[in-house]
């Protein structure tokens, strides 16, 4: 079967192309959050919402560079003390117990 490391390996993958060192520290979620989509995506994907998994990583080398996924318009490198104001409150509910100091 498919694991929770290899999806999270994908959904980089495919998100941030394959110029991007990085190594899972386990098999298994750190933690999840629950999205709830807008009205219209709700309407236009026939879904109320979904899980995201958090994994923990560690980065290695490299930077996304063309081939990342057509859907993402532009990415950046952010300090855990400036990632409050990149995330939506939701997420950053979610995340920020699960960060390391």
């Amino acid at each position: 079967g498919i694991n929770a490391e290899y999806m999270g390996e994908r959904a980089v993958r495919g998100r941030a192309s394959n110029y991007i060192g990085f190594c899972m520290s386990g098999q298994t979620p750190m933690g999840h959050n629950e999205v709830e989509y807008p009205a219209d995506a709700q309407a236009r994907l026939g879904k109320h919402g979904a899980q995201v998994f958090f994994m923990r990583a560690y980065y290695l080398s490299g930077n996304s560079r063309s081939g990342a996924a057509e859907d993402v318009e532009d990415f950046k490198w952010v300090p855990k003390a400036d990632l409050k104001d990149h995330l939506n409150p939701k997420m950053w509910a979610s995340l920020e117990e699960l960060l390391l100091d």
